[in-house]
C-alpha cells in the first residue's frame, strides 16, 4: 500500500474541500460538464453518420417563464437554472434529472426528421392543411374544419398562430417516439436517466380534478390530459367522471395517438391535425394562444423548437408539456416484465453508473477552481520573490491553464505515442539502481562473514562470504525542466524537440514517484512570461496534458526564468535537486543579451551548484558551443532524442549515489 507524503494529503485535502464549495451553478455550466455532454453526444451520433459536430450550450437561468431545453438538430440548449430543476434536494437528483433532458434533446437530434417538420409547418403557412378525416364525416368535425379553414384565411399571423398550435401537439407525440426509440436502443446511462425523469414526473402530475380547480381552461386542461396519455398510457381523471368534455373531444383521438407514436412521421402529421379539429371547440384562441398572437405582432416566426410552453401549467408545476419520457404507460411496463430482449429497468444501476460521471465531472470542476487559485498564488509569489539585480525591476506573469480540453488531450496522445518507448527506457536503464534502492541486497565477495556463498567456493582468495546491504530511502530527487520557448524554436521545429524532451522526462518522473515541475518561458515586449505546464503538487493526472501548449514564441530572458524555477527547486524537501534546462541558444531580451547576457548566466549556474544542485543545460539547434561556452560540464547534447535517455541516466546515477 502506497503511504501518501504530506503534500499529498494536503493536496488531498485541498480537492475535498473545493468539491465540498462547488455551487450549482460552477458544476453545470462549467467546460468539464459541457465537454462531456458534448462528447456523449459525438459517440451516439457517429452511429448514425451525423454530419455535424453537436454543440451543447449550458445555462443558468432560475426564472419560471424560460426555456428549459431545445434543440435546433445542431446545437442543444439546456437551463440547469429553470425551477424545474433547482426544485430537487440533491445535486445527484439535479444532475440526473438535467441528463435526462440532455437525453431528450438528443434523441430528437437522432430520430426526428427535421426537414420533414420544417416541410409541414411550411405547409400550414401557406393554408394547406386539409387533414384526412374520411372516416368521420359528423357535422360537428366538419363544422371545426370550416371554422379553422376561416381562421387561416384571415392572414399571415393566423396561420403562423396556428402552425405553433400545431407544431406543439406535434412535439407532444414526437417526444414520445423518439423517447421510445431511445428506452429500446440506449438501456444503459441514458436510460437510466430518462426512467428516472419519467418516474419522476408521474409523481408530479396533476389529474383532471387539480387541474379544473386550479382554473386552467378547456383546452389547456385538453392538451395536458394528451401530454399524460402520451407518457403514462391513460388519462389522470381524479373524480371527473369520463363525460367530462375535455375527455369526450380527446376520446375519438386516442387510438390514432397510440398508432401514431409507434408509426412514422406521416403518421404523427395526421394525428396533430386530427387532433386540433377535435379539440377546436375547446379553444379560446385570443386567451389560450395570446403568446403566439404577440409574437406575430413582433414580426416573429415561430422557430421549430423541441420545448418551449404555451399553455397554461397545472398549479405548481411550471414545466414545458413536453418535458419528461413520453412512452406509453402499458408499452413500458411491458418491456420491463417480459425478459424477452426488451427493455429492463435496474433500479441498482442508477446511482453507481450516473454517480461515477458526477463525480468525476465534480472534480474537475474542482480542479478548475483550484488552478485558478493556484495561478493567482504563483503570480503574487514570483512579485516577492528576490531575482538579482539584473531582474528585479523585470514584470513577470505566470501562465497556467486552469481547464484541460479535449484537443489538449488528443493531441499530448498523438505526440506521446512514439515518446512514451523511451520514457520506459529511460526507467529500465535506472530499474537496477531502483531495485537496489527499494529493497535490501545481498553483496558478495567478502572475505569475513556469517554466510557462505557455495558458488564462490572455488576462489582462491578466499572471498566466499556474504553481506546483507539494507535498502536505502529512494531516489529522494526532485527535478525541474524549463523550456525556452523562444522564436527561434520555431526553426527547424525545434520546440517540438523541446516539448518531446519534457514528455519523456515527466512520464518518467511520474512513473517512478519523483517530484517534478515543467516550465516554458518567453517574454512579452518587456515582461517575461513563464507558462506553468506541470506542478509539484498535482490535484489530478492531467498535468501532463497541459504539454501539448508547448510553442516558439518570441524572445527569452533565461536569468529571470531560471532564478524562478531554481528557488522553486531549492525550496523542496528532498535531497537531490536537479535542473534540466532545454535551449537553443544566447539568451536575447530587452537590455539583456550578449556577454552582460552570459556573465550572468554562468554566475546563476555558480550559485545553483553552489547550494547543491545540479544543472544540466540540454541543447537543441545549431548554437550548441554558445551553450556549452555558458554552461560548461552542465552542457548535454540531446538532438538525438534517441540517445537522451541513456545520456541522462548516467547524470541521475552519478547525482543519486552522492
Amino acid at each position: 500500500m502506497k503511504r501518501h507524503t504530506k503534500n499529498e494529503i494536503s493536496t488531498r485535502r485541498l480537492l475535498a474541500d473545493a468539491r465540498a464549495h462547488v455551487s450549482d451553478e460552477q458544476f453545470f455550466c462549467s467546460p468539464a460538464f459541457t465537454a462531456y455532454l458534448e462528447h456523449m453526444a459525438a459517440i451516439h451520433t457517429s452511429r448514425y453518420s451525423y454530419r455535424y459536430h453537436l454543440t451543447v450550450q449550458m445555462d443558468w437561468l432560475p426564472i419560471p417563464k424560460t426555456h428549459l431545453a431545445y434543440t435546433n438538430n445542431q446545437h442543444i440548449y439546456i437551463n440547469a437554472g429553470h425551477p424545474i430543476v433547482s426544485r430537487y434536494t440533491k445535486r445527484n437528483e439535479r444532475y440526473l434529472y438535467v441528463l435526462g433532458l440532455f437525453v431528450h434533446e438528443l434523441g430528437h437530434v437522432l430520430y426526428t426528421d427535421f426537414p420533414a417538420w420544417a416541410l409541414f409547418v411550411q405547409s400550414v403557412l401557406k393554408g394547406q392543411w386539409r387533414p384526412d378525416l374520411s372516416s368521420c364525416s359528423s357535422e360537428r368535425v366538419q363544422q371545426s374544419v370550416a371554422e379553422i379553414q376561416a381562421f387561416l384565411d384571415k392572414g399571415p399571423p393566423y396561420r403562423q398562430v396556428i402552425a405553433a398550435v400545431l407544431k406543439h401537439l406535434l412535439n407532444i407525440l414526437e417526444d414520445a417516439y423518439i423517447e421510445l426509440c431511445l428506452l429500446k436502443k440506449f438501456p444503459g446511462v441514458f436510460g437510466s436517466a430518462l426512467m428516472y425523469m419519467r418516474n419522476d414526473d408521474l409523481t408530479q402530475s396533476h389529474t383532471l380534478t387539480e387541474q379544473q380547480n386550479a382554473g386552467l381552461s378547456p383546452w389547456t386542461i385538453a392538451v395536458n390530459l394528451l401530454l399524460y396519455y402520451a407518457r403514462f398510457g391513460k388519462l389522470p381523471l381524479g373524480n371527473e367522471p369520463a363525460s367530462h368534455p375535455c375527455v369526450q373531444a380527446l376520446s375519438p383521438c386516442l387510438e390514432t395517438v397510440q398508432n401514431s407514436i409507434v408509426g412514422t412521421f406521416s403518421d404523427r402529421i395526421q394525428a396533430v391535425v386530427m387532433l386540433l379539429v377535435y379539440l377546436w371547440p375547446l379553444a379560446n384562441p385570443e386567451k389560450d394562444w395570446a403568446r403566439f398572437f404577440s409574437d406575430c405582432q413582433s414580426k416573429q416566426t415561430p422557430s421549430v423548437r423541441t420545448s418551449g410552453l404555451f399553455t397554461e401549467a397545472p398549479i405548481g408545476d411550471t414545466r414545458p408539456a413536453e418535458q419528461g419520457i413520453l412512452i406509453l404507460e402499458d408499452l413500458c411496463r411491458d418491456r420491463k416484465m417480459t425478459g424477452t430482449g426488451r427493455i429492463q429497468y435496474d433500479d441498482a444501476y442508477l446511482p453507481h453508473k450516473n454517480n461515477a460521471a458526477l463525480n468525476d465531472i465534480l472534480d474537475q470542476v474542482a480542479i478548475e477552481q483550484l488552478e485558478k487559485q493556484r495561478a493567482a498564488a504563483l503570480n503574487t509569489s514570483v512579485q516577492k520573490m528576490d531575482l538579482g539585480a539584473l531582474h528585479n525591476h523585470v514584470d513577470i506573469t505566470i501562465h497556467r491553464a486552469s481547464v484541460i480540453t479535449q484537443d489538449m488531450r488528443e493531441k499530448y496522445k498523438k505526440i506521446a505515442a512514439p515518446l512514451l518507448p523511451l520514457s520506459n527506457r529511460l526507467q529500465q536503464e535506472l530499474s537496477r539502481e531502483l531495485h537496489k534502492r527499494k529493497y535490501p541486497q545481498t553483496m558478495p565477495g567478502y572475505a569475513l562473514g556469517k554466510r557462505i556463498d557455495t558458488k564462490r567456493l572455488y576462489r582462491p582468495d578466499q572471498k566466499i562470504f556474504t553481506k546483507n546491504v539494507p535498502a536505502k530511502k529512494g531516489f529522494d530527487m526532485a527535478v525541474a525542466v524549463l523550456l525556452d520557448e523562444s522564436g527561434s524554436m520555431g526553426s527547424k521545429d525545434r520546440y517540438k524537440y523541446a516539448q518531446a524532451a519534457a514528455i519523456i522526462l515527466q512520464d518518467f518522473c511520474y512513473r517512478l514517484h519523483i517530484p517534478m515541475m515543467v516550465y516554458g518561458h518567453s517574454t512579452s515586449g518587456d515582461l517575461v512570461d513563464l507558462y506553468s505546464y506541470v506542478e509539484y503538487d498535482v490535484f489530478a493526472d492531467l498535468d501532463r496534458y497541459r504539454l501539448a501548449d508547448i510553442q516558439a514564441r518570441r524572445s527569452n530572458r533565461d536569468g529571470a526564468a531560471l532564478r524562478y524555477v531554481s528557488r522553486r527547486l531549492l525550496e523542496r524537501p528532498e535531497r537531490n535537486k536537479i535542473l534540466i534546462l532545454v535551449s537553443d541558444g544566447n539568451p536575447a531580451h530587452t537590455n539583456y543579451w550578449g556577454e552582460a547576457a552570459e556573465e550572468d548566466l554562468r554566475a546563476f549556474r555558480s550559485e545553483f551548484v553552489s547550494c547543491g544542485g545540479l544543472l544540466i543545460a540540454a541543447a537543441i539547434g545549431d548554437d550548441k558551443d554558445a551553450i556549452h561556452r555558458i554552461y560548461g560540464q552542465s552542457f548535454m547534447d540531446i538532438t538525438d532524442l534517441s540517445s537522451f535517455p541513456l545520456r541522462l541516466t548516467q547524470y541521475l546515477k552519478r547525482h543519486i549515489r552522492r
